[in-house]
Parts: structure tokens; C-alpha cells; sequence
């Protein structure tokens, strides 16, 4: 069965997207998870605003080190759950289109943020 919160990630990544404000957390067990509502009370969470297609964070100044491992985390974290589910959406057009976007941007933010 498809994960929740890999269904997110997929809406997420795939779908176009006014600028608005999603949640990420980690659960007891682990698992990461996205959502346009607040996470639970007393739950760790980070705020990221969503434009378009591509995920802009709010960092402070001086943080550009860390928000490049960040989002490469987040990137490569997408693409593992994306993966996870390919046998049931091969043929889905967006799941596509999300699995070619977390590699692109796994390239930008791991691999070419530093050179830029």
C-alpha cells in the first residue's frame, strides 16, 4: 500500500503550486511527513514555502552551507519513497514527472549549489 506521506511528496513535487506554506516533521517511528496543516502539538517541525514547483525554504542569513545539505537530504529522502512505490505507479504521468524533478534537484542542491 502507498504510504501517505509518499502520496504528499508526490503532490508535492508534481503538481503546480501557488506559494503556499507546507510542514515537514518526523514522526516517533521515523518517518518523514509532509502537510499543508500544522503537525501535531509539541512536534518538531520546519516551515517551507512552496512556489511553483521548486521548494524555497526561509533560512537565516549565513545558512547557505546548511540549507544546500538540507535540501539535498530532502531531495534524496523524496526520490527513496519515490522509488518505493514504483511498481505501483510506472504508468502514473505526474509520479514520473516528480521522480524526473527529485533528481534534478538532487543534482542542483548536492552536487552544482556550491558552484554557483
Amino acid at each position: 500500500m502507498i504510504r501517505l506521506s509518499t502520496l504528499v511528496i508526490v503532490f508535492l513535487l508534481a503538481a503546480p503550486l501557488e506559494a503556499t506554506t507546507v510542514y515537514r516533521w518526523t514522526d516517533a517511528q521515523g518517518r518523514v511527513h509532509f502537510s499543508d496543516e500544522r503537525p501535531p502539538a509539541g512536534v518538531d517541525s520546519e516551515r517551507i514555502r512552496m512556489q511553483g514547483r521548486e521548494v524555497r525554504r526561509q533560512a537565516a542569513p549565513g545558512n547557505s552551507d546548511r540549507v544546500r545539505r538540507i535540501r539535498c537530504r530532502d531531495f534524496q529522502g523524496a526520490l527513496v519513497q519515490l522509488k518505493e512505490v514504483e511498481d505501483v505507479a510506472t504508468d502514473d504521468a505526474r509520479w514520473l514527472a516528480a521522480k524526473d524533478l527529485a533528481r534534478d534537484r538532487i543534482e542542483h542542491w548536492c552536487n552544482g549549489a556550491e558552484n554557483q
